[in-house]
């Protein structure tokens, strides 16, 4: 048995249309940018970037019950490093915040 989420679907959207290596470098992109930038502005930036992209794509639905699923593991992202590195050093919680959401922008960038 598989993982539906995991599944190719055929569609009639502009984003289905696209040749798969298209895509793939759309995916590429938002994964390379969440690595390069460490600032939490720029991670939500990217993360609102995606929602367009999943609605005209017609995976808004799908995209985000990935982002659902996505949410225990970001929590636990963002309480790790909020222990050692905020407590521990004493720096902004901001750094913390940015690491759970470019973990969500990686993952979810593959969703679209």
């Amino acid at each position: 048995m598989t993982y539906k989420g995991f599944m190719f679907k055929k569609g009639e959207t502009s984003l289905h249309k696209l040749d798969p290596r298209v895509k793939f470098l759309i995916s590429l992109s938002f994964v390379v940018c969440s690595l390069l930038f460490e600032e939490l502005v720029v991670l939500a930036v990217l993360t609102l970037a995606m929602v367009p992209l999943a609605s005209r794509g017609g995976v808004l639905k799908e995209w985000l019950s990935t982002l659902r699923g996505l949410a225990f593991l970001a929590v636990l992202i963002f309480t790790i490093n909020l222990v050692f590195i905020f407590f521990g050093s004493g720096k902004s919680w901001e750094f913390p915040a940015a690491m759970a959401l470019r973990f969500v922008v990686v993952v979810s960038s593959f969703s679209l």
